[in-house]
């Protein structure tokens, strides 16, 4: 195959995922600027090795391991440096206490939750909200089915427990 037929092929793939690999970056970088980061550095990856994709799995699994092996890079690497970087960050994220329109709903509250999750545990729930099944999730995340079922069982009390104490 030719590289502009390669290329061509590689953005029509990529058209039909975006969104997955958009949704992903979000719940892992709150951040704007860290998803655009996130999201040009998977795409990098995934153009690395499009080359040497074997088509063994369905593409949206491919596309998604790498995703989710380059956000887990990226939060290894960003977890080693210096304690005053992350504090830097958490000063720009202080509430106004002038602020009135800070949402009120479910959703800003179960995306809150899903942001303090480890990071095997976000992708956990992500692809569980995405409807996959736990074989889908098992093998993606390269853990047994009954070890996806039963962490899913505990996020789902854990994430339950945090939206009661938020909406009360």
């Amino acid at each position: 195959m030719s590289s502009a037929a390669l290329q061509q092929e590689f953005l029509r793939l990529l058209s039909t995922q975006q969104r997955r690999l958009h949704s992903l970056c979000r719940f892992y970088y709150p951040r704007v600027e860290d998803r655009q980061d996130a999201f040009q550095e998977i795409v990098l990856q995934l153009w690395k090795s499009y080359p040497s994709f074997k088509a063994a799995a369905q593409v949206s699994t491919w596309m998604y391991r790498v995703a989710l092996n380059t956000i887990f890079s990226r939060l290894r690497h960003e977890k080693a440096q210096p304690e005053y970087v992350r504090w830097s960050e958490q000063l720009q994220h202080l509430p106004n206490p002038e602020d009135t329109t800070a949402p009120a709903d479910a959703v800003y509250f179960l995306e809150e939750a899903i942001h303090q999750l480890s990071a095997v545990d976000k992708a956990l729930i992500l692809l569980h909200l995405e409807g996959h099944s736990y074989q889908e999730i098992a093998t993606l995340l390269d853990l047994s089915t009954t070890n996806v079922s039963t962490r899913l069982y505990r996020l789902k009390g854990k994430l339950e427990k945090y939206l009661k104490l938020q909406l009360l």
